[in-house]
């Protein structure tokens, strides 16, 4: 049984930026005339000298940022890392306006600092600038911060989709969530209700190439052995046998046992949750794909709410697609009952 415990994952941001460096963000009104920041989902553009993109420093940021993702089940990197010279970088705005930036500079007369820079050129935008005398120093800091770097470019990319998706909300569909569940999901259009049940429902938005999933669903809470990994999944199960059928009679979806799901407790917009990442498949038919989900506690409620998504994307790159359903996980929120009756 795993132990219900605050987690401390925001607690090695902050001590980034006050052991070592400096956090610096343009709040100015000038951040309202810079241009929109430019650059793919999942794209890190490395500003360095040719030699230090050779050397180990190079190798480094690359080795990290091409790690595969596991939950994928497909070789897709975390970040893609074209590299440009400081030259190059000075001389074109359409560099310096893409939204993740990594920058080393050799400074013999610096000690080793790591700077993080919001909206610099554009918004949004985050820098990482690393001044360091010799690789070590460089190995020593991006060793020390290169998750806490990640996960500050990853929440950054789910800033700028939601921000794209609040041109195009679904009033009707945040109203029908917030009724049912008293929740508050920021949802785009195109989703429409596939299924729906006590306490349940499934969404679905088809493309030519990509089908996009989402479920909603909550349980009673009683105690912390409900946020066990296995729990979770097998109540995913359950649901998904009841309610997500295959294209053949007889066929459901089901978590894949063939791959390992990633586990981990957060704080999830406040509220403590186990977040699992894993591959689906459907029984009795030939279709999958991966999945994320996030059981949050809603103790005033004592009840367990859960996010999940997924995507069917046969001979797609699922990445980028799986990162917009995430974004629109990551704006829950809970309403209260005169939000959730539509404020009469």
């Amino acid at each position: 049984m795993k132990k219900l415990h605050l987690p401390v994952f925001l607690l090695s941001f902050l001590f980034l930026f006050s052991a070592c460096g400096n956090q610096k963000e343009d709040n100015s009104k000038n951040v309202l005339m810079k241009s929109g920041s430019s650059g793919k989902t999942y794209e890190l553009l490395v500003v360095c000298g040719d030699k230090v993109w050779e050397s180990s420093i190079g190798s480094t940021i690359r080795d990290f940022f091409s790690t595969y993702d596991s939950t994928i089940n497909q070789t897709e990197p975390l970040y893609t890392t074209p590299h440009i010279t400081p030259a190059t970088f000075e001389k074109n705005t359409m560099f310096q306006n893409h939204r993740n930036l990594i920058l080393v500079v050799i400074d013999l007369s610096q000690d080793p600092k790591i700077e993080k820079i919001s909206n610099k050129y554009a918004q949004p935008q985050r820098i990482f600038r690393f001044t360091v005398r010799n690789e070590a120093e460089f190995h020593r800091l991006f060793d020390e911060y290169k998750h806490t770097i990640y996960s500050t470019f990853v929440e950054a990319e789910r800033i700028r989709i939601n921000r794209f998706f609040s041109q195009q909300k679904d009033f009707k569909m945040e109203a029908f969530l917030a009724k049912k569940f008293g929740v508050k999901l920021s949802m785009p259009n195109g989703f429409s209700i596939a299924k729906e049940a006590n306490d349940f429902v499934w969404l679905w938005r088809k493309t030519p190439k990509v089908d996009y999933g989402i479920m909603v669903f909550t349980v009673p809470y009683f105690d912390t052995t409900q946020l066990d990994e296995r729990t979770i999944l097998l109540t995913r199960n359950s649901l998904t046998y009841a309610h997500i059928p295959g294209d053949l009679a007889g066929s459901y979806m089901k978590v894949s046992e063939q791959f390992p799901v990633s586990s981990c407790s957060l704080s999830f917009n406040g509220h403590y949750a186990l977040e699992s990442r894993g591959l689906w498949e459907t029984e009795g038919d030939f279709m999958g794909g991966p999945f994320l989900h996030y059981a949050v506690v809603d103790e005033e409620n004592s009840r367990i709410i859960h996010l999940d998504a997924f995507l069917y994307a046969p001979g797609q790159d699922k990445r980028a697609e799986l990162m917009q359903l995430e974004a629109i996980l990551y704006t829950f929120a809970l309403v209260n009952s005169k939000e959730a009756n539509g404020n009469s």
